[in-house]
This record gives structure tokens, C-alpha cells and sequence, in this order.
């Protein structure tokens, strides 16, 4: 008689590949070892929560985590993944998502992308960031394909640090943007960007014949949407 324990982790991969409700994964987590193995990647993929201390929390945990991994020994045969013949990843490389807003101060920022070394899409709100720990946050994110910026002063060029560190880096958004931003966009003309979003003033709109050059040189990019005061 067949039992689900029995299961191979790639068929329950395959299972958990179809639940998307964080409910049901989280009870997923719990039926068995390989459950967990497969559930907790999709839980920890973007975690947020409603209390505006999220990242400060999410942050000790991932400290604490971090502590845990770090004091135990090798792992024994039983604790590999008999299919991968690979120790299971650490919670944080489970984290490919991120989102700061206004309740998160600089310093939380930072130890939380320090701690999620593969996240790939991160989004930043109202913050004022200065050019040096802008350049570590890009720096600190390689992986990164997505990058939103909301509300930011760019006075040194931060979209420079993310060409320069982020090689992947695929689709921008940028919501309210100063002028210097919009300018410092130049930086990507030869870059392989597939997407690029602008929410802005209308009275900020570069000069056409430098939103032309700029476009001409994005020869990947497939969507272009640009909204004045929030209209399209």
C-alpha cells in the first residue's frame, strides 16, 4: 500500500508546485520532510507581514537562523537531500523578494539584503539614501533582476551602482522620480534592460531628442510604460 512518505521529492515538488495560498503551504510544511523541503522555499520566497516592524523582525530572525547553522556540525546523511546529494539551503537563500517602505530605517535595509545573498527583486520607498550605502546594497544583491525605486534622490548616481553590481538587472520601475534619476538612467543604454517603468511629473520629462537616444540604445527592451500623475 502506497503511503505519502514514500513520495520521491521530486514528485512532491511537483505537488507543491500547484499551491499558492500561504495557508495550505504552511500546512504542507507539516505533513513531512519532504513537504518542508519543497514548501518552505515558496513561503520564504517574499515574506511580508502588515506589522510596519517587518523587516526589523525579519531581520533578527534571519540572525538567529544564521547563529543556528552556523553552530551545528556537517550534516550527517540523513540530513541531504538523497536526490541532490546537497544539504538543505539556509532559510535565507530561500528569500528571492524584498520590499522596504517608510517604516524601515537604512540600517534595517542593509542587514536584511546582507542576510539574502540571492534575492532578485527589491523594491525601496521613500528613502533617501546616500551614494556609499546605496552602492553596498547594489553591491550586496548580484542576482537582482528587478529593481523599484519609489520616491528616491539619486544625487550620485544610485542607478549606476545597480549597472555596475547587478549584471542580471532586467526591469526597472521607478515611481516619482527626480530629474537627476530620469538623467542617470543614460547608464543603461547598452544594457540588456527587457523593461522599463516611469511614474513622474510630467513637468520632469527629458527633452525628446535625449528620451530618443536613450530608447534607441535599449535594443532588448520589450515594455515601455511611462505614467504622468498616475495616468498612463
Amino acid at each position: 500500500m502506497s503511503n505519502i512518505n514514500n513520495l520521491s521529492l521530486e514528485l512532491v515538488e511537483h505537488i507543491v508546485d500547484y499551491i499558492d495560498r500561504y495557508a495550505d503551504l504552511y500546512q504542507c510544511a507539516r505533513v513531512s520532510k519532504y513537504f518542508y523541503m519543497a514548501s518552505t522555499p515558496k513561503l520564504w520566497y517574499s515574506p511580508i507581514a502588515e506589522s510596519n516592524s517587518r523587516n526589523l523582525l525579519l531581520s533578527e530572525l534571519l540572525s538567529e537562523c544564521n547563529d543556528f547553522e552556523n553552530s551545528l556540525s556537517p550534516p550527517r546523511a540523513q540530513d541531504v537531500l538523497p536526490q541532490r546529494g546537497v544539504p538543505l539551503a539556509p532559510l535565507s537563500h530561500c528569500i528571492r523578494k524584498l520590499q522596504f517602505s517608510i517604516q524601515d530605517n537604512v540600517g534595517t535595509i542593509v542587514s536584511v539584503v546582507e542576510q539574502t545573498p540571492l534575492v532578485e527583486d527589491l523594491t525601496i520607498k521613500d528613502h533617501v539614501i546616500d551614494s556609499a550605502t546605496m552602492d553596498y546594497i547594489a553591491h550586496l544583491c548580484p542576482q537582482l533582476t528587478r529593481i523599484h525605486l519609489h520616491a528616491n534622490t539619486d544625487e550620485s548616481g544610485h542607478l549606476a551602482s545597480f549597472a555596475r553590481h547587478c549584471r542580471h538587472l532586467r526591469h526597472i520601475v521607478l515611481s516619482w522620480p527626480t530629474r537627476l534619476v530620469l538623467n542617470s538612467l543614460a547608464v543603461f543604454k547598452d544594457y540588456r534592460l527587457e523593461s522599463l517603468e516611469i511614474n513622474m511629473d510630467y513637468r520632469l520629462l527629458p527633452p525628446l531628442e535625449n528620451l530618443e537616444s536613450f530608447l534607441s540604445g535599449l535594443q532588448n527592451l520589450t515594455s515601455l510604460k511611462v505614467y504622468f500623475n498616475g495616468e498612463r
